[in-house]
């Protein structure tokens, strides 16, 4: 008990994470009267789970949740509360040492740029490429067969690499509105009729889970890119998950087109 006393935080997300999928697993339901006629099992890709009035796609739902469940369970074996919440507070600027780091700056020579930088910035750079090109096959695979999880993940990453956060508010601004333009175009790109609300809700259904994931890594990869200046790195764990899902995203597509 003294141990569960610092882990809190830990202990609830674990405990609720459980209790959403067994919430899943219990109240999961589909509207298909030709199954339901034939007594056939239906496939999982009809399967919704009913939330606060909001019908989200069985799959993506299972998936969040099996998610946040790993979250928890690492951060019940690895972090106490107080660790978690240092996380959440707003980084410090010392403006004093800013300004004396400024005119320090000023009397200095003019800095060299050193070949081994000049490396470091062509591999940034088509790192960049590649993770573009990434997004863009991923967000056809998105808009043509309403599979955008694997897009929002390395939106997540190619923002990581491109924005540089000048403030908390950007952060929280930029984490939520840049996904939620592709969540709104997902949408409108599933949807037989933009002014159909209901066929607007269950297509963005689909895609909710994956949308809230990628708010989730963008504003824990920028709020510490903004405090501990974090770049590219081939050891960020982001880089080989986006670089993942690429590769899955082409071996489905290759066997889609093959079957």
């Amino acid at each position: 008990m003294e141990h569960l006393k610092h882990k809190k935080i830990s202990f609830l997300i674990t405990l609720f994470s459980v209790l959403m999928l067994v919430f899943g697993l219990f109240t999961k339901d589909y509207d298909d009267l030709y199954y339901r006629k034939k007594k056939f099992d239906a496939p999982l890709d009809i399967y919704d789970v009913s939330l606060f009035g909001l019908d989200i796609d069985y799959k993506s739902y299972m998936l969040f949740f099996i998610l946040i469940l790993g979250i928890g369970v690492y951060l019940f074996i690895f972090k106490t509360d107080t660790q978690l919440k240092s996380v959440f507070k707003m980084p410090k600027v010392d403006w004093s040492r800013l300004t004396e780091f400024k005119e320090n700056l000023e009397v200095s020579q003019p800095y060299t740029v050193k070949n081994t930088e000049k490396g470091n910035e062509l591999v940034i750079k088509i790192v960049e490429v590649v993770t573009l090109l990434a997004l863009l096959f991923t967000f056809y695979i998105g808009a043509s067969r309403q599979l955008s999880l694997w897009f929002f993940i390395i939106l997540s990453y190619f923002y990581f690499l491109i924005l540089q956060p000048k403030s908390f508010k950007q952060v929280v601004v930029k984490s939520i509105l840049y996904p939620l333009i592709f969540l709104v175009i997902f949408t409108l790109a599933g949807s037989e009729d933009a002014y159909n609300w209901s066929s607007n809700m269950y297509y963005m259904s689909k895609h909710i889970i994956p949308f809230l994931i990628s708010v989730g890594i963008i504003f824990f990869t920028q709020r510490n890119k903004l405090k501990y200046r974090q770049s590219f790195s081939f050891r960020n764990p982001l880089f080989w998950i986006s670089l993942l899902c690429t590769i899955v995203a082409v071996l489905t597509l290759m066997i889609d087109n093959a079957i």
